[in-house]
């Protein structure tokens, strides 16, 4: 099975990356609600940073079916199983520590136990099992496989990290609803007990930012790679939001308590050719919509975003993904306006150019910084289905033959 590329995830590609600007010093005790947060010292816990030791690889170019996989859109593991939702083939598989196929869980369909196609897949203390599907249901499962509760949700929040196990059983949900009398979007999280019953729910504060736009269509659209807002569920239910303009993540609780991630960062420069590469494709994309349109207003910015996610680590604390140095891809479309381009399909068909080795920075659940978590053998996009919990990690790796695999790393830090 392929790796094929939606059009839905090459647009989010080209709208999702963001920008960045000038380093910010954190010096102070920052107090939210009626907890106060420490700010992350000049100096990291760690002496030097960790690495992540490779210990199970998963997925065959060619081979039995249960090891190749097509679109990987989360992984979860709970000590001795490993599971993976992909997205094409529809299916959730089960592997055991060492990468040996245990067998599948649940199976396509409407009725219970089954799913169109899963988005998510998490576990709670209890060792029950939750699938996310896409047509708005968690359809759940109990330890040993058999189904259990199916329950619907509202619309979910597309598309990392929208569910978490809640501790004592059930699960949290991050949810989109929308406001029909003042039409607007409200973005929060949704508490189910492991019967589907809704036990608690809370919405995020609005984020402000800036957002620069240009026209197309007659309409106005967000420039690729300019700041944005960012915002995930926590295990705990807390939700996490930012602007990708600065390094400063709020962590907020539904009793108004939050935590703030913040560091001094670096502003890691775009290479002048891959901000061309990504110039010419959104000439490629919007040419589409608007036959003859050309590039006007703000440029690509000259630096990447302050940080990319946060990845919370189910055992307490926090990791924020961050774009390293950018990284050209073999066997590319080198020029994506010299494409064949007549319809979206041939546009997702345009292989990327560019891509980025993560840097992520480990925080513990107070705020402080760790350090640095070497990120070698992880690669761009990739790296957001990321499982963390104490000293396992299990993640998403393409290798230089574009074949996918499920990686079981060690978490080893510095003595």
């Amino acid at each position: 099975m392929t790796n094929i590329r939606g059009r839905w995830f090459l647009l989010a590609m080209i709208l999702g990356l963001l920008a960045q600007s000038k380093a910010t010093p954190v010096d102070a005790i920052t107090t939210i609600g009626a907890r106060a947060t420490a700010a992350s010292q000049a100096d990291p816990v760690w002496s030097g940073p960790a690495r992540l030791v490779e210990e199970a690889r998963i997925g065959v170019d060619i081979g039995p079916e249960e090891y190749m996989f097509g679109q990987i859109s989360a992984v979860a593991a709970d000590g001795r199983r490993i599971m993976v939702a992909d997205r094409q083939a529809r299916a959730v598989r089960l592997y055991d520590y060492d990468g040996a196929f245990l067998g599948n869980v649940g199976g396509q369909g409407q009725g219970p136990g089954e799913f169109s196609r899963p988005e998510a897949v998490t576990i709670d203390d209890a060792g029950r099992i939750y699938v996310l599907d896409r047509e708005h249901r968690v359809v759940g499962f109990d330890p040993d496989g058999t189904p259990g509760s199916t329950f619907r949700v509202p619309q979910v929040a597309c598309c990392i990290w929208p569910l978490y196990p809640r501790a004592g059983g059930g699960v949290h949900v991050a949810i989109i609803e929308t406001d029909r009398e003042v039409q607007q979007r409200r973005y929060g999280v949704k508490t189910f007990a492991p019967d589907g019953t809704e036990i608690d729910a809370f919405h995020r504060p609005e984020i402000e930012f800036e957002r620069i736009t240009y026209s197309v269509n007659g309409r106005q659209a967000p420039l690729p790679m300019s700041p944005n807002a960012r915002w995930g569920l926590t295990p705990g239910g807390a939700l996490w939001s930012g602007t990708t303009d600065a390094y400063r993540i709020e962590v907020r609780a539904a009793n108004g308590d939050a935590l703030v991630l913040e560091r001094t960062w670096e502003p890691v420069p775009y290479a002048a050719a891959e901000r061309e590469w990504w110039r010419r494709m959104i000439i490629v994309v919007n040419r589409l919509r608007e036959p003859g349109w050309s590039w006007d207003g703000a440029e690509i910015p000259d630096h990447k975003p302050a940080f990319v996610s946060v990845i919370p680590v189910l055992s307490g604390g926090y990791w924020v993904l961050r774009e390293g140095e950018s990284v050209k891809r073999p066997d590319c479309t080198e020029d994506p306006l010299a494409a064949e381009v007549t319809d979206e399909r041939s546009v997702a068909a345009i292989q990327s150019c560019w891509t980025y080795e993560p840097v992520i920075d480990a925080f513990d659940a107070e705020g402080r910084l760790l350090g640095e978590v070497q990120a070698a053998g992880l690669i761009g996009r990739s790296a957001l289905v990321l499982h963390v919990d104490g000293n396992t990690v299990v993640t998403t790796a393409v290798d230089t033959d574009g074949i996918i695999r499920v990686v079981r790393y060690r978490l080893v830090l510095p003595r």
